[in-house]
């Protein structure tokens, strides 16, 4: 099984390339949607964690803010690291559990949709990794057009991650999605169908 990673700065058109990807039949595993998912419906222990950490003020009937939580995190760093390291190791389960699941399934590729991708370190479990690379202007002005975006935030989070330049030299392949949509997926199909070709070759020459 083929294992891409797939990456890219806030607003750099992750969403829209795994909408594109998953018409095509190929699992993607969503780090966002998985984090999303946890805080939809939060367990008991979740919501042990989150109080102990000092985010009581952002839960409310066991319904959890994360406006509150950003406002909260965004003044300290404690814990936000200790809110990142938790939600890390629970996207890690869950990560494993989808890539043991597409093995059992013969998954000829899937995708793995990491933000912090080359950040944490994270593009060995990865054959290759896709870089969804766009001017900061534009970034920019896509994510202040979200609802609960602010420039405080798209600051926060574009410090964490590494400059453009550094993982565009880490990465396999590179898309510009500054330009259209209809020219960023002919580009991304294109490389799926490049490297399937090269793993056909490679299994032919084994054959023989």
């Amino acid at each position: 099984m083929i294992v891409v990673g797939l990456t890219g700065g806030i607003a750099s058109g992750k969403s829209t390339i795994i909408k594109l990807i998953r018409k095509k039949n190929i699992p993607v595993h969503d780090s966002d949607l998985c984090v999303k998912r946890i805080y939809q419906k939060p367990s008991d222990s979740l919501l042990f964690f989150l109080k102990k950490i000092g985010l009581k003020r952002a839960i409310k009937r066991r319904k959890i803010d994360r406006k509150k939580i950003s406002n909260i995190v965004f003044k300290n760093k404690t814990i936000l690291y200790k809110l990142e390291q938790h939600m890390h190791m629970k996207i890690e389960v869950s990560r494993n559990r989808f890539l043991k699941k597409q093995r059992k399934q013969r998954k000829k590729m899937v995708f793995l949709d990491i933000p912090l991708l080359f950040e944490k370190k994270l593009d060995y479990l990865c054959d290759y990794t896709f870089l969804l690379f766009c001017p900061i202007k534009i970034r920019k002005k896509r994510a202040l057009s979200r609802r609960g975006m602010n420039i405080k935030n798209f600051e926060r989070i574009t410090k964490i991650q590494l400059p453009d330049k550094t993982k565009i030299k880490k990465a396999n392949y590179v898309f510009n999605t500054s330009k259209s949509i209809t020219r960023t997926k002919i580009d991304i199909f294109e490389a799926i169908k490049k490297i399937n070709k090269k793993r056909l070759h490679e299994r032919n020459n084994i054959r023989h």
